[in-house]
């Protein structure tokens, strides 16, 4: 017990010294409509806080250098919807290809207008842009010791409707330092490049932008109870990422619990994203369920909204070889 009082104080000290304590609430433009959407179901249940995380193999394009710490392949499938602009994505990939000391994912994804002009909500006014995209995920990995590693991550995408067609590339670079089976912190340099942004007028039409995606520098804290490779009971994680340019910040807090050998409930908040279409800022609970049997593993998400049309949907799966 004293054992793990030291690793949960630990994790808090680190954590807020990290986040230097700022009192700021600022608004982060992460762009959950037409980002890069690399992420699956569960960190977005975990609300973006698992960057620091290597405790399962199916969230490794949270941060690429977590890549390392993982023994085993996988390959997996995850879908997003979101209800506000009636957005649908599909993605596919394999993770965690390892050569020596190196390790390698790739993925691949395709976003449209999710139900072309059927309205799913029966009535209500959804802003539903004219969009199509393709985007190839690539990340690398390079364990530098047993506790150490770093890694890099690059998307590719192009994007276009029936005026305009636009290319862009981008990526982030990250570290992870794994002290004891119980901790691991991260480091990440994220969103280096341009991104995709679009603007929906009243006449139907829809305008693709080129997006500056705002550099920022993200700090993660994870800790597990019991430890890494013995049968996980609790995982804490948590994250503060600021925006270089303006100097803001928001903390993103999350727990996954185990309820059973085969089901987990997972439990987040992240605190003053900006919804960049919106022009709103969004703070909230996030949440999702995950179930594994004999390797393959489910999960759903669902991210916060002011309302239950403005809330997005995830779920996936992730098959491990």
């Amino acid at each position: 017990m004293k054992r793990f009082t030291f690793y949960i104080v630990s994790f808090i000290l680190c954590y807020a010294t990290a986040s230097g304590l700022s009192p700021v609430q600022a608004q982060f433009s992460y762009g959950k409509l037409v980002g890069t959407l690399d992420t699956g179901p569960r960190d977005l249940a975990l609300a973006h806080a698992t960057s620091s995380d290597i405790s399962v193999l199916s969230e490794t394009f949270a941060n690429p250098a977590s890549l390392s710490f993982r023994n085993k392949t996988s390959i997996y499938q995850q879908s997003y919807h979101s209800w506000t602009t009636n957005i649908y994505a599909l993605g596919i990939g394999v993770k965690n290809f390892k050569v020596n000391k190196s390790s390698f994912g790739v993925g691949l994804q395709y976003l449209s207008s999710g139900f072309n002009e059927v309205n799913p909500l029966g009535g209500i006014d959804v802003l539903q842009p004219e969009i199509n995209r393709i985007q190839l995920n690539l990340s690398y990995s390079y364990l530098l010791a047993p506790v150490f590693s770093i890694g890099v991550s690059g998307y590719a995408y192009t994007a276009w409707n029936d005026f305009v067609a636009r290319e862009h590339v981008n990526g982030s670079v990250g570290v992870i330092y794994t002290p004891s089976n119980n901790l691991s912190y991260s480091l990440q340099f994220k969103n280096m490049g341009y991104g995709l942004g679009y603007n929906h007028f009243g006449n139907g039409n829809t305008r693709l932008t080129d997006k500056n995606i705002e550099q920022s520098l993200e700090y993660g804290a994870s800790l597990y109870f019991p430890e890494r490779g013995k049968r996980k009971k609790l995982g804490l994680y948590a994250s503060t990422e600021t925006k270089i340019n303006v100097q803001e910040i928001y903390y993103r807090f999350a727990g996954e619990f185990v309820l059973t050998d085969n089901l987990l409930f997972r439990l987040g908040y992240l605190n003053g994203a900006e919804d960049y279409l919106l022009g709103e800022s969004e703070s909230g609970l996030t949440f999702g369920l995950g179930f594994n049997v004999s390797g393959l593993e489910f999960n759903y998400a669902v991210a916060p909204g002011n309302n239950f049309y403005n809330r997005v949907h995830q779920f996936g799966f992730s098959l491990k070889l």
